[in-house]
């Protein structure tokens, strides 16, 4: 197992949900926090990305990079690309 760094001060309890994207970067929801992040590949933290009035749950990166995540609280999906 390795620590990826960046992670270590975060809790996030069952989650989080983990996808890649393309370029190697690291996707992934916290429902609880209301917003998806994306590390670099070498784990520092790129950047938060909120949701607004939902819990995201899953994540998937589509082969075109868009990434997709599912609404814990308004049973939708929603299709974001990625920035």
């Amino acid at each position: 197992m390795i620590l990826v760094p960046g992670w270590n001060t975060d809790k996030v309890g069952m989650e989080p949900f983990i996808d890649f994207l393309p370029d190697g970067r690291i996707v992934i929801s916290m429902s609880k926090k209301k917003m998806f992040r994306i590390y670099t590949p070498d784990g520092e933290s790129a950047k938060n990305y909120s949701v607004q009035n939902g819990e995201p749950i899953g994540i998937l990166v589509g082969p075109e990079g868009k990434i997709w995540m599912g609404d814990r609280t308004r049973n939708q999906i929603y299709r974001v690309t990625a920035p």
